[in-house]
């Protein structure tokens, strides 16, 4: 009876705490577009018009070069950038907003007693919300191209995976932030350095074969970062239209485990002093 009856209690907390995330999810998506007249739109205006500009400055100018669709379609730049955007983004602003989460939120914490992962991961909900509502739109262009395959079903399972890396992450560094200032102007150098460090507005081929960092390839060392390898991966699930390296798959997974194991042991451990580091 015991068993059971704590049993109850753990399914209970874990219901109650689904709902706080999503209320202060709900609260995130509704502050940020108040007062604008588009609302939900900006959503997609902006990604779309930062699409534009890196296909003019990349695709145009500089003229990289890109494999063609899965399809044997002609290659098409927008469409290769728009989903290494994507990707990027749910990961940047994941962490930025996730790494403010618990500063927006000081006067509640300090008040009532609330888990620090919820307001964590409830900004990371709205992100991927946002996130989802871009990807969509993403199949949809590709359907127009007629660009579909078997290998889109793999997607579900890259989207959690790349969803625990990321939330991983996210926990360990907004209770950090917390604690040290510092982490959050750091988080934005890193994540800009990151940016033009990950193949998302070239691929991999354009970097010489031939250039080193000592005694590594810069290939070899771009491409071994996770998140490079999340995008990389997602490129060839819906716009290649092939399932990907089983070892790809295999460092992704583990990857995904490490960042979310980091991530609840760094709450666990640290998330009872974050309303008394908030004072």
């Amino acid at each position: 009876m015991r068993a059971a009856e704590q049993l109850r209690v753990s399914r209970l907390s874990v219901s109650r705490s689904a709902a706080l995330i999503w209320t202060l999810a709900q609260r995130d998506l509704k502050a940020r577009y108040k007062g604008t007249l588009l609302g939900w739109l900006w959503s997609l205006i902006l990604p779309l018009v930062t699409l534009g500009l890196y296909a003019l400055v990349f695709g145009v100018i500089f003229r990289a070069q890109v494999e063609p669709m899965g399809n044997g379609h002609e290659p098409n730049y927008a469409v290769w950038l728009f989903l290494g955007l994507i990707a990027f983004n749910f990961f940047s602003y994941g962490l930025l907003r996730g790494a403010a989460s618990l500063w927006s939120l000081a006067g509640v914490l300090n008040r009532v007693r609330v888990p620090a992962l919820a307001p964590i991961l409830a900004s990371l909900v709205a992100v991927g919300l946002q996130t989802l509502v871009e990807l969509v739109l993403y199949l949809g262009v590709l359907a127009l191209f007629m660009n579909v395959g078997w290998t889109w079903l793999l997607l579900p399972l890259w989207v959690v995976l790349f969803a625990a890396f990321t939330a991983g992450l996210t926990l360990a560094v907004a209770v950090f932030a917390v604690r040290y200032q510092d982490v959050q102007q750091l988080l934005a150098v890193v994540l800009t350095f990151l940016f033009f460090a990950t193949p998302v507005m070239y691929p991999l081929t354009m970097v010489p074969s031939d250039a080193t960092v000592g005694a590594l390839s810069l290939r070899d060392l771009l491409g071994a970062s996770p998140v490079a390898g999340f995008v990389d991966l997602a490129r060839s699930l819906l716009y290649s239209l092939e399932p990907g390296d089983p070892n790809q798959w295999v460092y992704l997974s583990a990857s995904a485990l490490i960042a979310l194991g980091l991530g609840l042991i760094t709450t666990s451990r640290y998330g009872s002093d974050v309303a008394e580091w908030l004072q």
